[in-house]
């Protein structure tokens, strides 16, 4: 089936309307408007798209994670969650589910969810700016997307949602930049204007651990690309000590001045806070607390956990917030040392595949397994240091892109091992 697109001028195909309704599911989360639908309408045409090419391709990292999802997220949460089911959540995990199965091994074919992925960053970075130089027109369009006007983040729901998607539009910009070649160099101005946007709007969203972490990645990524010596290695390790001595001198300065009022000036209030031995935690260690008392409440919790989404259920009694703020306490609260053991090696293989993917391709510019394996290694790392600090593995906006990433990884993985896995042809 071809569906002709007139404001794109060409012939779509299932698996593209797919690709372009998957950031829509990241967007429709993000302003918590039109979930369900969106996420009906995805996990249609990814079907429509295994009906017509007829074939699955899995590797053994793929199945791992196919099997999480259907032990945890998918089985658990419909059998022991107290609260019942709700449907973005049971909806949500369930295009991870098929996403993870229909994948299309043509790389190439992926371009196309990288921009309009980070057309949604710029266009939070943007709604971060609007707030500062325009006001009043922000707050017309926020009010019109979110239907509020207080506890907004850009064109979110919130600060953390915002500034997780900036921070994976600065991943795909940077492996872009990074895919450029030595005569591109007015593709590199226009790309590094585009890296500046989404920087200002990262500072502005205040959330100080996605944007360390964005800062810790672009350095890791730039090294694995561009040192070719030891001697190299080790100059930008000390420019990246030099780099964070600035920026704590430069935060702590910020707060003296604009007080926490964005990003930097939070960082300089957490610098303070740990030299005067305060809680800048923000009562996540209040939140631990919970959890790991509720995990040891008996032998079964324990080893099993009090089953996926009952945690919701306890912590709104006692401190009022959605979550635990942090995914492996969460996890081994929930799921027990059982379900924590099973992601935690899970993972652990995932990131080790998705280093070795980077290491093998990183020096063949010019071909898209370069640029996404790069995009895998700074998205992955970014949503699993934000899982010590928030709900990564619980909220769509940010699980979407990490299965996004872990079906990536897979395929750099078949590219590279020239064919290993499995291509199952149906008839």
């Amino acid at each position: 089936m071809k569906i002709r697109i007139p404001i794109i001028r060409k012939n779509w195909t299932e698996w593209d309307i797919a690709l372009l309704c998957y950031p829509l599911c990241i967007f429709c989360m993000s302003i918590e408007r039109y979930i369900n639908y969106i996420i009906l309408v995805t996990i249609l045409f990814l079907v429509l798209s295994l009906w017509r090419n007829k074939k699955i391709y899995i590797n053994i990292l793929s199945i791992l994670w196919i099997f999480y999802l259907l032990i945890y997220p998918l089985g658990d949460y419909v059998i022991r969650c107290q609260s019942g089911v709700t449907n973005y959540v049971l909806l949500g995990y369930t295009v991870s589910f098929i996403l993870l199965i229909v994948q299309n091994t043509e790389l190439k074919q992926h371009k196309v969810i990288e921009t309009y992925m980070l057309l949604l960053a710029m266009f939070e970075a943007v709604g971060y700016i609007l707030n500062k130089v325009a006001f009043g027109l922000y707050t017309k369009l926020a009010y019109n997307l979110v239907s509020r006007y207080n506890e907004i983040g850009s064109f979110t729901v919130n600060d953390t949602v915002a500034a997780f998607i900036i921070a994976i539009g600065v991943a795909i910009v940077l492996a872009w930049i990074l895919e450029c070649g030595e005569q591109e160099i007015w593709k590199k101005r226009k790309l590094s204007i585009i890296m500046l946007l989404l920087i200002i709007g990262l500072i502005y969203s205040g959330k100080r651990t996605i944007f360390v972490t964005t800062l810790v990645c672009c350095g890791l990524i730039y090294t694995i690309n561009c040192a070719r010596s030891l001697k190299a290695i080790i100059r930008y390790m000390i420019i990246g000590v030099i780099v964070l001595a600035v920026l704590i001198g430069v935060s702590i300065l910020f707060y003296n001045w604009y007080g926490d009022t964005n990003t930097i000036g939070r960082l300089g209030a957490t610098f303070i806070g740990i030299t005067n031995n305060e809680d800048i935690t923000n009562y996540r260690s209040i939140l631990a607390r919970y959890m790991v008392e509720w995990w040891r409440e008996s032998l079964e919790t324990t080893i099993y956990g009090i089953g996926w989404g009952n945690f919701y259920n306890r912590v709104v009694t006692y401190v009022n917030v959605p979550n635990g703020h942090c995914v492996y306490l969460q996890l081994l609260c929930e799921e027990g040392i059982i379900g924590f053991t099973i992601f935690v090696i899970i993972a652990l293989a995932t990131m080790w595949i998705s280093v070795k993917n980077i290491l093998y391709f990183c020096n063949k510019k010019g071909i898209p397994e370069s640029r996404i394996a790069n995009i895998v290694l700074f998205g992955l790392t970014l949503f699993f240091v934000y899982c010590y600090t928030g709900n990564a593995l619980y909220d769509m906006y940010c699980y979407l892109y990490f299965f996004l990433f872990i079906g990536w990884a897979v395929l750099l993985s078949r590219k590279r091992k020239n064919g290993i896995g499995r291509l199952i042809r149906f008839q």
